[in-house]
């Protein structure tokens, strides 16, 4: 048994330090550990706990990295409990610990969007809880449990927009930890916990625009965690969470209209972190770091502008580089310097900046490309999506300034990360549409240089993709229609036959079939000015056989009527039709 609780001590240690190898490593030593004891020992409790607390610490490492094992981890510990509860019904330790297992197991499905699973389970444990507190009155820490979980379940209705729920457990809640407080008022995990229940109140109170009710809330809970650091300055995990705490409030304050309170706020949680020993900055401490920075700089920005934000930028920015290149990094980490990254991008080209932006997309690629944002390429293909977008975007500016090498190297990059990752984006519609604006930029490109080959070739590229996009039934994406038009333009004045009439072909066929009438119209309007009348009267007809109509088109693009016949009596039908 010892053996098995240092392997899990070693695990934690390795976990804090970064090494997410090694910490799962001796997580599964002392699972193994625990199976041998129960071959020998079946019904020895302590190899059960052994286990359930194993399970507990691989889920918690894995529930970003493989959220289905994470689960069925969660389950087996929570099944090791459950046979130690019935077994042992009169030991509080066992069902204690179910519940508080349970609400971890809440918690997760919450975080992975299944609100009414974890409601389910978080009434479970509550249960437990409840009933523990009762049968044993005289343990203080059994009354804390329950006004967690009551505080956990305020979480899952605000998150839920129930707020009339939410409002009742944070309440009761907050009732349950001041009566702890008032009786044991040298308790500072009581304190601690209460803090946190205010603060989720108070966000609750800017959820239900009670601003006024908010700030006495914030302002109370951060007065319980700055007298907790003062009695405990040697504890680096009081100061983290103040700091974290000092974050939270400064985002309420903006949400109330407060923005220079929250700068201060902000200010103070960074200058709370700066002052934790070296030993004690784990890669939460400066995960946190990094967000509260990068608030900061938002806030300065607004109000004092990009020069005075750019050095609180390059610090946010600075650690969260940290983060990612610590051992093992984990996802969220890497989830998140992209994201600010594509953010910090599109705020320097507001203030025009080009090459800082430039340089800060150019480095969020470099994430996507790394070992770890290779692992997780399925978890961030919106953000691909989006950094592609950019770099096409940076590509056409490129090329409106006549910098048509930068234009190229923009597009390039662009490209190669269009074939490396948008090509599974689940929004099947906004990626395709993406993906054909970088061939029709790189058809552009070829036009300017006189090859009209090579323009053909990628405008047919951008057919295939839009294709694709149109055939995301029920995905809503209306520039597929101006997209179209373009490449149906493009096409139709391509050589008849060949592959550029073949994708034109299934460009017109796939906008009916998607009834997406606008780009139908759009290339037919094409089909027209190319001259290909044959094809537009084709199409033509096949909408009106669906029952589309529209006077003002046929009035604009076709103003004289055909010959007498079906096309005559077409174009009359249509004329008499309102537009669409």
């Amino acid at each position: 048994m010892r053996l098995g609780n240092a392997l899990l001590v070693r695990a934690r240690m390795a976990e804090e330090a970064g090494d997410r190898k090694a910490a799962r490593a001796s997580m599964e030593l002392a699972l193994a550990k625990a199976d041998s004891l129960l071959a020998s020992a079946p019904s020895l409790p302590e190899a059960h706990i052994l286990r359930a607390v194993g399970f507990t610490a691989r889920a918690d490492l894995m529930r970003d990295e493989n959220p289905p094992m994470a689960r069925a981890d969660m389950e087996r510990a929570s099944a090791s409990l459950e046979g130690l509860v019935r077994d042992y019904p009169a030991t509080p330790e066992y069902r204690q610990q179910q519940a508080a297992l349970l609400t971890s197991l809440a918690n997760f499905h919450l975080a992975q969007g299944d609100s009414a699973q974890s409601e389910a389970i978080l009434d479970r444990a509550l249960a437990v809880q409840e009933d523990l507190a009762q049968r044993v009155p005289w343990v203080p820490e059994f009354r804390r449990q329950v006004a967690g979980t009551l505080n956990d379940r305020g979480i899952l209705f605000a998150t839920s927009k129930r707020l009339d729920r939410a409002e009742k457990s944070y309440i009761e809640s907050e009732k349950r930890l001041r009566d702890l407080v008032k009786s044991h008022p040298n308790a500072a995990d009581y304190q601690q916990e209460l803090a946190r229940t205010l603060l989720n109140l108070a966000a609750l109170r800017l959820q239900q625009k009670q601003p006024q009710l908010s700030s006495p809330l914030a302002d109370e809970a951060i007065g319980l965690l700055t007298s907790l650091v003062a009695r405990f300055p040697n504890e680096p995990a009081r100061k983290i969470e103040l700091a974290r705490s000092l974050g939270n409030a400064a985002v309420q304050a903006q949400q109330a209209g407060a923005p220079d309170k929250a700068a201060s706020l902000d200010r103070s949680a960074l200058d709370l972190l700066a002052s934790l020993p070296p030993a004690s900055i784990d890669p939460d401490a400066i995960y946190l770091s990094a967000m509260t920075g990068n608030h900061l700089a938002e806030l300065v920005e607004v109000r004092d502008g990009m020069k005075a934000a750019e050095p609180i930028y390059q610090k946010s920015l600075a650690d969260f580089r940290n983060l990612v290149a610590l051992p093992g990094a984990r996802p969220e980490f890497v989830r998140q310097i992209i994201e600010v990254l594509l953010e910090y991008g599109f705020r320097q080209i507001r203030a025009d900046a080009v090459e800082k932006a430039r340089g800060a997309w150019t480095e969020a690629l470099a994430a996507i490309r790394s070992p770890a944002g290779t692992d997780m390429a399925d978890e961030i293909t919106d953000l691909t999506t989006k950094l592609a977008i950019n770099l096409a975007g940076m590509a056409q500016f490129d090329h409106q300034q006549a910098r048509f090498d930068k234009a190229h190297e923009m597009l390039a990059l662009a490209r190669d990360l269009r074939r490396d990752r948008l090509v599974s984006s689940p929004t099947v519609g906004q990626g395709a549409l993406a993906l054909a604006r970088l061939e029709l930029l790189e058809a552009s490109w070829r036009e300017e240089r006189n090859n009209k080959k090579e323009a053909i070739e990628a405008s047919v590229r951008a057919g295939e993709q839009l294709v694709r996009g149109l055939s995301a039934k029920g995905e809503v994406v209306p520039e597929l229609t101006q997209v179209a038009a373009e490449i149906a333009k493009v096409l139709a004045g391509a050589p008849v036959g060949g592959k550029a009439a073949m994708v034109l072909a299934s460009m017109v066929k796939e906008s009916l079939d998607s009834a997406n009438t606008p780009a139908s119209l759009a290339m037919a309007e094409v089909l027209v000015k190319a001259t290909r009348l044959d094809e537009a009267w084709d199409l033509l007809q096949r909408l009106d056989a669906k029952g589309v109509k529209d006077g003002e088109w046929m009035k604009k693009t076709i103003p004289v009527a055909p010959p007498a016949g079906p096309r005559r009596d077409l174009h009359a039908r249509w004329l008499a039709a309102p537009g669409q």
